[in-house]
């Protein structure tokens, strides 16, 4: 060999140490680059940009439509008085209206015991015709009264309670007698089963005469539906003037007879409360479902807001990575050709 080729050797030698040593040290750069680009995109900066916010949102509006779905499902299903105010407030409204009307049975009761002295019959339509001032009646006045039947008139109502009594006074228990006291158009109601009204009606063919000082109830039959059938026939029986007024001293009234209107005066109120009770109730859950699904509005939109804020910075940086590495691939080629 001579010496010109040993020359060319250690030359060729020499050169494929330096591509060796220039291949290693590119291939320790890029690894450390692919290193450093790992480091940064595992960076808690990127995570929200790791996240795609269309495929995220479009994911809740299908659970919140099935939710919704389900929601109108069970509200279709399940129809509840408590959930309809409009409902509630006409429920309100008629036991308010109710325990208007009923509530003088319940008055009468409370005040059982107590009643006003209305004086003698005869003796208010002599003051009356002398020009002296009465005190006028009026309709449910409890009142003491005295009187005196004036007609032999007899009309009978109301039915036997114990037809098969051996007892003939009890056989009328639940019968009454209207009767015309002197002193006006002021009809008497008295039960016939006492001894000194049957008993007297017995020793005398009717009850005219009879004189009777008892505590009842005064009617005006113009506003007391249930008495105005018994002043239609009055009128027909005894040729009463329609312009003629007419009272009625029902002495057989007792209030705890009148069950149903007092049980509508006790429950009525009760459920008039109950009724705003639950429309309070209703209207305070819609408020906060209310104020719920705006605090959830609030939130998407925060989240969108931070989730594209977040993917246009990971969209810079990734861009400036590649741009990184465009850079020191163009330095290392400059390099080489250098």
């Amino acid at each position: 060999m001579t010496q010109a080729d040993q020359k060319t050797d250690e030359v060729d030698d020499v050169s494929k140490s330096t591509d060796s040593s220039e291949s290693l040290t590119h291939s320790s750069e890029t690894q450390g680059s692919a290193t450093a680009g790992k480091t940064s995109l595992d960076d808690p900066f990127f995570v929200g940009a790791e996240i795609d916010p269309d495929q995220l949102f479009e994911q809740w509006a299908r659970e919140d439509a099935r939710a919704e779905v389900q929601r109108a499902q069970h509200q279709n299903d399940r129809f509840s008085v408590g959930r309809q105010p409009l409902l509630l407030g006409l429920i309100a409204v008629v036991s308010a209206v109710l325990s208007f009307y009923c509530f003088p049975a319940l008055d009468a009761v409370i005040h059982e015991g107590d009643f006003d002295q209305c004086g003698d019959v005869l003796e208010r339509a002599l003051s009356q015709s002398k020009g002296e001032a009465i005190r006028p009646f009026y309709h449910q006045q409890t009142c003491r009264l005295s009187g005196m039947v004036g007609t032999t008139n007899l009309f009978a109502i109301g039915f036997q309670e114990n037809p098969e009594s051996k007892d003939e006074f009890e056989r009328n228990r639940g019968i009454s007698y209207v009767v015309k006291l002197n002193g006006g158009q002021i009809y008497a109601i008295l039960p016939a089963h006492p001894p000194k009204v049957e008993g007297y009606r017995l020793r005398n063919g009717s009850l005219f005469g009879l004189e009777f000082t008892e505590v009842g109830l005064i009617i005006d039959p113009t506003i007391a539906t249930s008495y105005r059938h018994l002043e239609r026939e009055l009128r027909v029986n005894l040729g009463i003037k329609s312009s003629e007024k007419l009272w009625f001293f029902d002495v057989s009234y007792s209030p705890w007879d009148h069950k149903m209107p007092l049980a509508t005066a006790v429950v009525a109120p009760l459920i008039a409360l109950l009724a705003l009770l639950a429309i309070y109730r209703e209207m305070r859950r819609r408020q906060q479902l209310k104020e719920q699904e705006q605090e959830e509005n609030d939130w998407l939109l925060a989240f969108e807001a931070a989730a594209s804020e977040s993917e246009l910075s990971g969209k810079e940086e990734r861009e400036s990575i590649a741009q990184a590495h465009e850079d020191e691939s163009y330095s290392t080629t400059q390099s080489k050709e250098g």
